[in-house]
């Protein structure tokens, strides 16, 4: 719908905010709405109003990568003397500012506020495309909903559009919360955590302390997540624990996540009885927490005379906005933790004198912690890939001016760990292309979950697994696996799989929750909920082999589902590059938008040909994106360590 008029007032509105609109327009001869949310959008439909929606306006697919690349170039430029922001976060000899760029550039899951970096450059770039080509000679944004969209106003000023900001009670309460109260709630809680941990740990270390070992050649340290411990075990090195154990001893120790603190977890561990496998908790190694508050107050005064240097995007004054988010991360939860996992780990090094460091996640704090820790401890540290990795995941993107080809690791250069075992040849030629690798500390070895696919698969029962969740065994099943992206991309996927399977009258769909989400609209699923179930906890591979297709974003159980033979489709209604490619190798039939999702299932219902040809792609897909699925990836991960010395 275009709507062909100048000298107007484009109004930005959200969900809930019809009544402040009617007040609006009465005051505003020209208007131009635009809808921020699908909720509102549905309700200007139901009243006939006309309006523009704001993913009707797409940027160019490069716009992630120009604005990742602006990221990093800022990164590298002297801000005052001659230091960059890498040199004047240094800490040790090493740079913090690996800590902390990804969460200043992408912040946080779930997080709504600080908006990150790139979120704040997306915001402008959109609202620059739009105000363009909508030429609007004042902007209204009515915040009702969202205090993520809080900055609106502020971009309009930044790109020289006169602008009004009209809040209601509810957003500037959460707006408060968010801004206010939550950084000092989450400095309490982060205290409180610890504490808490610490306490707890003296369960386990009272449990192993005086526990007689069988004799051992050496011992491996593995650094774990909460989030990694699932039903009484690490589901991510379970098999790899066992199998170290067999010659040498092994302590698993588990660091916190960021809302997590892991107390069940905790309480299971001391349970568990097992021959020179030790469980213990980053907590209970103690550091000198003067040193710690020391430094990080030096760091933050430095941090202090970099705000007076102003930050340009462009052509446009985005300092206000730039540091804002940065405060987040220097005061409130990034940089002390920093080098507070650097502390544990040099501690836990000192203690347990490990062979080696063994981690996943070698992107976040704790996963680059460790690297450094061995770095400059002289202990050799081995990577496990996490999970898919894409051409525009930041955690992964690195410059040639960023890594050292001889191994440097002192500023400015980006620590990696000895080798990084990845599971498949793709992600090992992708790492050399986006993160600059050197060969040699590569490694493909498969991943070493997937390792008990094929006994579990024998235990796998469709209609028992159909019944026990009350869905019906003779209609088509269609499941969808969600992932923790933006709410609004969330929910517009959401709405199209509802509309979908209510055209679809011999199918039933389930959507299987991401462990970081919590729950999804019941107003979405309310008038046709008998042929929808939300599920959360629940075996991944039981649910993928109770369906007939498996639909996601871009998530890793599309790998899952093509090694049960089950066809994929991925869902993109973003109007960028697809984070994996799925579709584009054949291996699944890619959507791009709302009306291409009933044809694309009902052609794999319908053709045998596409269910073939699907099948035949994802063969080669999975060999690429997991290699020898042969139960050895355990096997090759394993002479990757004994051979670490």
């Amino acid at each position: 719908m275009i709507i062909m008029v100048t000298d107007r007032t484009l109004v930005l509105c959200e969900k809930d905010s019809l009544n402040i609109m009617n007040k609006v327009i009465k005051k505003t001869d020209k208007v131009l709405i635009v809808c921020l949310d699908h909720d509102i959008h549905k309700m200007l439909l139901s009243k006939n109003i006309e309006h523009k929606n704001i993913w009707d306006y797409s940027l160019s697919e490069s716009s992630d990568i120009d604005i990742l690349t602006w990221f990093k170039q800022w990164a590298d430029k002297p801000i005052f003397g001659n230091s960059t922001i890498k040199e004047i976060f240094d800490y040790k000899g090493i740079s913090l500012w690996w800590f902390l760029e990804i969460g200043i550039f992408d912040s946080y899951k779930g997080l709504n506020n600080p908006v990150s970096v790139k979120k704040l450059l997306e915001k402008l770039e959109l609202l620059d495309l739009i105000l363009k080509i909508e030429k609007p000679q004042h902007v209204i944004h009515l915040n009702t909903f969202n205090p993520h969209n809080f900055y609106y106003s502020e971009i309009c000023s930044i790109l020289g559009c006169d602008s009004k900001h009209i809040k209601n009670k509810k957003i500037l309460l959460s707006s408060f919360f968010w801004s206010g109260l939550f950084p000092t709630f989450l400095r309490f809680f982060v205290i409180f955590r610890f504490f808490a941990r610490k306490i707890a740990s003296s369960l386990l270390y009272s449990r192993y302390k005086k526990r007689q070992m069988s004799p051992f050649n050496k011992n491996y340290v593995i650094i774990s997540l909460t989030s990694n411990w699932r039903n009484k075990k690490d589901f991510i090195f379970e098999s790899l624990i066992h199998r170290i154990n067999k010659k040498n001893k092994v302590t698993r120790i588990d660091f916190p996540v960021f809302s997590l603190i892991g107390l069940k977890n905790i309480l299971e561990m001391k349970q568990l009885k097992y021959h020179n496998i030790f469980f213990r908790i980053a907590e209970g190694y103690d550091i000198n927490f003067g040193e710690l508050l020391a430094a990080t107050k030096n760091l933050q005064r430095s941090y202090e005379k970099l705000k007076n240097t102003d930050v340009y995007y462009k052509s446009y004054n985005i300092t206000k906005l730039f540091y804002k988010q940065m405060d987040f991360h220097i005061y409130s939860y990034g940089l002390q933790n920093s080098i507070y996992f650097i502390e544990t780990v040099l501690e836990i090094i000192y203690k347990e004198s490990p062979e080696c460091l063994i981690l996943i996640d070698e992107y976040n704090p704790i996963g680059r912690a460790v690297i450094i820790g061995g770095k400059l401890s002289g202990v050799r540290t081995i990577a496990l890939q996490h999970g898919a990795i894409s051409k525009n995941r930041p955690s992964y993107v690195h410059f040639q001016s960023e890594v050292s080809k001889k191994g440097e690791y002192h500023t400015p250069y980006y620590p990696l760990a000895d080798i990084t075992a990845v599971f498949g040849p793709y992600y090992l030629n992708l790492l050399e292309e986006i993160g600059n690798y050197p060969p040699d500390s590569l490694s493909v070895t498969g991943s070493i979950k997937y390792d008990l696919v094929p006994e579990k698969l024998k235990y796998l029962n469709k209609n028992k697994t159909l019944s026990e969740i009350g869905l019906d065994l003779n209609k088509r099943t269609i499941l969808y696996t969600s992932q923790p992206i933006d709410p609004e991309e969330n929910k517009k996927i959401f709405m199209g799989l509802v509309k979908a399977i209510s055209e679809l009258p011999d199918s039933q769909l389930i959507i299987k929750l991401h462990p970081a989400e919590t729950s999804i609209s019941k107003e979405l699923i309310s008038n046709i909920d008998g042929k929808i179930k939300v599920l959360q906890k629940i075996d991944i591979y039981e649910i993928i082999n109770s369906c007939d297709i498996m639909m996601t974003a871009f998530s890793t159980t599309a790998l899952e589902a093509m090694i049960l033979h089950k066809p994929v489709i991925t869902i993109n209604f973003t109007g960028k590059e697809d984070m994996m490619p799925y579709a584009a190798s054949g291996a699944a039939i890619g959507v791009y938008s709302e009306e291409e999702l009933v044809p694309a299932i009902l052609s794999i219902f319908e053709n045998e040909s596409v269910r073939s040809s699907l099948d035949k792609n994802a063969e080669i897909f999975v060999y690429e994106h997991l290699y020898k699925m042969d139960g050895e990836a355990t096997t090759r991960v394993l002479n990757i360590i004994e051979n670490s010395g």
